[in-house]
């Protein structure tokens, strides 16, 4: 038996922290219980725009003792993203943004109500 359908999926600052193999991987189950009309939204880095001094002085510091654990930023891979969310039957969009270390995209997608290549008022209806 098959997943309930879902009408909205949203991720924000979740998948950076999560290898983008893997990230990949559960985007794919996600957007793949996307009901027709439903739309998702994920936030996601994109690309380092920090330099070599930001990302060396981050290392230095991962190499510190600390309390706090160190949580690792991942980059993703936008065409990636796109070829799994197409495999899946949705539609997409992104907004690139840019914050001090790297950019990150906001992409939106949506799963058409009807099958692939349907297009609401192009049947005679």
């Amino acid at each position: 038996m098959g997943a309930t359908p879902v009408d909205f999926i949203m991720s924000k600052i979740v998948f950076q922290h999560i290898p983008p193999a893997e990230g990949v991987r559960v985007l794919a189950v996600l957007a793949g219980r996307l009901a027709p009309g439903g739309t998702g939204i994920l936030d996601l880095p994109i690309r380092y725009t920090g330099g070599r001094i930001r990302r060396l002085l981050s290392t230095v510091r991962g190499s510190l003792p600390s309390r706090e654990p160190i949580i690792p930023l991942h980059i993703y891979d936008l065409d990636a993203i796109r070829a799994v969310l197409a495999r899946t039957g949705c539609q997409m969009r992104e907004k690139i943004s840019s914050m001090p270390l790297y950019e990150k995209a906001v992409v939106i997608f949506h799963r058409p109500m009807g099958p692939p290549g349907f297009e609401p008022g192009t049947d005679g209806l």
